[in-house]
């Protein structure tokens, strides 16, 4: 019996774990509702939003807008990849960081929101290039962030004795492509921690953009906007579910991102601890 309670992985303790905390919080949400005599909402019961949750993946109209919303986020966080990659190497190391770090604070200082009205003027509210924008750009900043991470915690002695051994066995053209490969390695587990967090975060960005109709017309509801329009006609259980619905989104996306770079980058010590 002990033997296989150890084969069990940690992360299903802890999607458990969730799921009290979640049936705690609701608990004590319907609790201060029925108590506060103020108050005449009708909450529909644990129950009920778990059996809807299920019911989601038989609904085309959920399937469609979930679809919408994850094409949107694929879509941005390719291009984030591709700018924080680039930004990152170009100016992530310690001698161009003293001259680019002063615009990237100041660049990751501005809240998303704050540029909302700045892109409706220029391409109008109902523009997907909106979601797009409004995306990409704190999301490459993250990862951008995390490509200096790796640059600045690279292994120099690693990387000097490189030099000397390649630099004399190598053809010029053959030991540029060498050493930008091993220095791509040596970042490759902070790029992954940065984008771990892009794609929170993304995720996060594309639905609050819906919910506010920000780049969406009628033929492309995403999950955000379902669940305003399920929220404005009341429907509570569907509410309680979309939401429900975006987070396991959430966990899923993050612990496919985790078993990824998990074999890809199995020499790093960060995955070794995590085994």
């Amino acid at each position: 019996m002990k033997n296989i309670v150890n084969k069990i992985p940690k992360s299903v303790y802890g999607i458990l774990i969730l799921a009290g905390v979640l049936l705690l919080v609701y608990s004590a949400i319907c609790f201060w509702v029925k108590i506060d005599i103020y108050n005449n909402t009708k909450l529909p019961s644990a129950f009920d939003i778990v059996k809807r949750f299920f019911l989601q993946f038989t609904d085309s109209n959920v399937l469609k807008a979930l679809g919408i919303t994850l094409r949107r986020l694929g879509i941005s966080l390719l291009w984030a990849i591709g700018v924080g990659l680039l930004l990152g190497f170009l100016f992530g190391s310690k001698k161009q960081w003293a001259y680019t770090q002063p615009t990237a604070d100041f660049l990751r200082s501005i809240p998303v929101t704050f540029l909302i009205p700045i892109l409706a003027i220029i391409f109008g509210s109902g523009d997907t290039i909106n979601i797009y924008l409004l995306t990409i750009y704190p999301t490459s900043l993250l990862i951008m962030f995390g490509v200096r991470t790796g640059k600045q915690k690279q292994d120099l002695e690693r990387l000097h004795f490189f030099d000397i051994i390649a630099s004399k066995k190598m053809q010029p053209s053959i030991y540029r492509i060498e050493k930008i490969k091993l220095t791509f390695y040596e970042t490759l587990p902070d790029i992954f921690s940065g984008f771990r967090v892009a794609l929170s975060y993304g995720l996060v960005i594309v639905t609050v953009l819906e919910y506010m109709h920000i780049g969406v017309s009628e033929n492309s509801i995403g999950i955000g906007t379902l669940l305003d329009k399920e929220n404005i006609n009341h429907e509570n259980v569907n509410v309680f579910a979309l939401v429900l619905l975006i987070g396991i989104i959430g966990f899923v996306l993050n612990k496919g991102a985790e078993l990824i770079q998990h074999k890809l980058i199995h020499w790093s010590n960060e995955n070794l601890k995590n085994e």
